[in-house]
């Protein structure tokens, strides 16, 4: 892939006239996405008519739009919804556009591969492959997806665009060749992407196999394989720590999120929230565990290995291993676990928001090699596998930025395919 990507980067040569998207070649064409057909929008069943859903048509909400091809949907409707309901049928190769569901969602595209119906909240139109190309189209409406905010108007909560909006949409029109050229470099593009990813998953796969397999005894190291393989409460290997912030001789503050653990909160809030004084703030050190007891349940929870000091709000739980008899890096793995999460399910207490507090979390049990060498090697494994994982994202993202900037400069013609 990477030959192919350098072969498509080389047919590339550098290259006016100037509208509200930016500055685009003189020979291009402004158009609106009216001039390339008809916008359609689409409808919902009633819901209380069960025979209006089955497995027949596709039917596409805004949930459904990837912004790439749309093969399948979450739900289907039948012909009997087609023919007594105001749905409508939309051709292989339109192109769909969410209007409503606020900013995240106005702008969501999706290029249909198959035949099939939208809800009221999508407009649709046919590409015929004559004076435009589809990819190209679609390529267009995902670069300038934040131009729809300019659009974007309600009485209600979320801002919706109209389907007029989406008529008056501008495109600029490259010649149909020059359009599939562009196409076909990004499309190169997100063949590599969509192989990164592919690749990410199955190692997700690979490490999820792990994780069941070392974490339960299922499957034993050389050399422990007769050792004993019981559940163990984690009372009495745990402990909690609460020591506060006096003095305020700590002045980082940190947050736990469930995607990237410990943080500082200016990062995760673009600025700092806490107040000035944080002598009531809990100590966290590098080695020792925390989390948010109200989102412990979404992953909120992590082990301190980036900082070797830190505080948090007072509502935080802040804990550490006996490190004689539990390793933390071991704890890490079972903290980060399907099994983690389907014991706290079980232990969170609250009727209104849910919590989990240290003395349920010393109630959780699972396997725990009585050999801390067992359990060091354990964890080794699995962190290997988390480092390749993360390895793999990083250069996900690199692919997915060195594409962003292909595309504004090919789709501005700052950049020209050549002939």
């Amino acid at each position: 892939m990477t030959n192919s990507l350098s072969d498509e980067k080389n047919k590339i040569i550098t290259s006016s006239q100037k509208n509200s998207l930016g500055v685009f070649p003189k020979e291009w064409d402004k158009k609106k996405l009216s001039d390339i057909n008809k916008i359609s929008t689409g409808a919902t069943p009633l819901r209380s008519v069960l025979e209006y859903f089955g497995n027949d048509i596709p039917w596409v909400k805004t949930t459904d739009l990837n912004n790439s091809y749309i093969y399948e949907t979450e739900e289907k409707v039948t012909e009997l919804a087609l023919r007594k309901t105001s749905i409508k049928l939309v051709r292989s190769n339109s192109i769909l556009i969410a209007m409503y569901g606020g900013f995240n969602q106005i702008g969501r595209t999706g290029l249909m591969k198959v035949e099939g119906t939208t809800n009221q909240a999508i407009s649709s139109f046919f590409v015929d492959e004559k004076e435009f190309n589809s990819d190209f189209v679609l390529h267009w409406l995902n670069l300038y997806r934040p131009h729809w905010r300019r659009f974007a108007s309600s009485s209600r909560k979320d801002p919706n665009i109209t389907k007029q909006d989406v008529e008056n949409f501008p495109i600029m029109k490259p010649s149909y060749e020059e359009q599939k050229k562009i196409a076909n470099i990004l499309l190169a593009w997100d063949k590599a992407i969509k192989l990164k990813e592919r690749l990410i998953e199955h190692k997700k796969e690979l490490k999820r196999g792990l994780v069941q397999n070392l974490l339960t005894g299922e499957v034993r190291l050389p050399g422990h394989a007769n050792m004993n393989r019981k559940k163990t409460k984690l009372k009495g290997l745990i402990r909690e720590v609460k020591l506060r912030n006096k003095n305020n001789s700590v002045s980082r503050i940190l947050s736990v999120t469930n995607v990237r653990g410990f943080i500082e909160q200016s990062e995760q809030f673009s600025r700092q929230v806490a107040s000035l004084d944080i002598s009531n703030y809990k100590v966290v050190k590098h080695g020792q565990f925390a989390y948010n007891p109200s989102r412990v349940n979404v992953g909120s929870i992590d082990l301190l290995k980036t900082f070797e000091l830190g505080v948090l709000s007072p509502m935080y739980v802040v804990f550490e291993t006996e490190e004689n008899k539990l390793l933390p890096e071991y704890l890490y793995h079972f903290t980060k676990s399907k099994m983690f999460l389907n014991q706290m399910k079980n232990l969170l207490q609250g009727s209104v928001r849910q919590s989990l507090n240290f003395d349920a979390l010393s109630l959780m049990k699972f396997y725990i090699p009585e050999s801390i060498k067992e359990q060091k090697k354990i964890a080794e494994i699995l962190s290997t596998a988390d480092k390749e994982i993360n390895l793999l994202i990083e250069s996900l993202e690199s692919i997915k930025e060195q594409k962003k900037s292909l595309m504004q400069s090919l789709l501005t013609g700052k950049i020209r395919v050549k002939g």
